[in-house]
């Protein structure tokens, strides 16, 4: 009886915790979101040295969010032989929307810095905040809602998208299909 209770408000006190807290990371992330859209419009001659720095962080920041859905994702698969675990889920999707917001920001400050094909520059940055878009949205909707699953669905596809044309940007011939090509 002891554990069985222990159990109850342990569960209690991580959906409460995650509740409380998720105002906060959900206003974070919109202010990063919004700092990434300012800063798409701003001439590349404002930039200081820190922005700089900031931004040839990207490449190590954007794996953050990639593995975060990644787990999301298999939380979301083994939801029903797990049990009830809610709180799980909710906590790797704040974990993703704030990556993913960080990894928006540092990318447009490096896309200031260098130098990329407008296409593919164009599509990386309008599928990540796409992506960043849906992941607010997951964050918000009600875990019993029916656009839930088309969401998730989106979700997939937008961020299989900037994966993609993010790995085209920065290795160019040097992908893995190129290595079995050739």
């Amino acid at each position: 009886r002891v554990s069985q209770h222990a159990v109850i408000g342990i569960s209690f006190f991580a959906v409460k915790h995650v509740t409380r807290w998720s105002k906060y990371l959900l206003l974070t992330s919109l202010i990063l979101l919004g700092l990434t859209v300012l800063w798409i419009a701003s001439p590349i001659d404002q930039l200081t040295p820190l922005h700089r720095a900031v931004g040839r962080t990207h490449p190590l920041v954007v794996h953050m969010p990639v593995g975060g859905y990644l787990l999301w994702l298999c939380v979301l698969l083994f939801y029903r032989q797990v049990g009830n675990n809610y709180s799980l889920q909710r906590l790797c999707l704040y974990f993703v929307l704030i990556t993913s917001s960080i990894a928006s920001v540092t990318g447009v400050l490096l896309l200031h810095e260098e130098r990329y094909l407008h296409l593919d520059v164009t599509l990386h940055t309008v599928s990540s905040l796409m992506f960043n878009g849906i992941l607010f949205l997951l964050c918000v909707l009600p875990g019993g809602t029916h656009w839930r699953k088309y969401l998730i669905w989106l979700s997939f596809v937008f961020i299989t998208i900037a994966t993609h044309y993010g790995t085209m940007m920065a290795h160019r011939d040097k992908t893995i299909i190129d290595a079995l090509t050739k």
